[in-house]
């Protein structure tokens, strides 16, 4: 069987860091829209749904510098924890992250002044 889960959307406040066992784990959620059509009303409708991510070790540091409004893309597998609460069972599921891109903003909106650039945390001087 294959668990594996790829995400793309925006965070929704900046990314939180501890260490945990010698390791680091962020933990993040991202917002992730979709548009349709009301079949009834023929109203489009935004839904948005909260997906959350933590991500270990190196993948950790390195989204943990992303910040609040920035573009994730998520790539993991599907993992549900189970506590209890008050003597109730509860169950969450989230994305374990293995690989996190950020995503830069569109170069033709940016070079047309419709769009602000956005600042990627990455060394500008790119050899090309």
């Amino acid at each position: 069987m294959l668990n594996q889960v790829s995400i793309s959307g925006r965070l929704g406040r900046d990314p939180e860091s501890r260490a945990v066992g010698g390791s680091t784990v962020t933990n993040f959620s991202l917002a992730v829209s979709e548009k349709y059509k009301d079949k009834k009303t023929g109203e489009m409708i935004d839904k948005v749904s909260w997906i959350r991510v933590s991500a270990w070790g190196k993948t950790g540091e390195i989204a943990a510098e992303a910040r609040k409004g920035d573009e994730l893309v998520v790539h993991g597998a599907l993992e549900t924890k189970t506590w209890e609460k008050d003597g109730q069972k509860r169950d969450s599921t989230e994305v374990n992250a293995r690989i996190v891109f950020r995503v830069a903003g569109n170069a033709a909106k940016a070079a047309s002044g419709k769009a602000k650039p956005q600042q990627t945390g990455f060394d500008d001087e790119i050899p090309f």
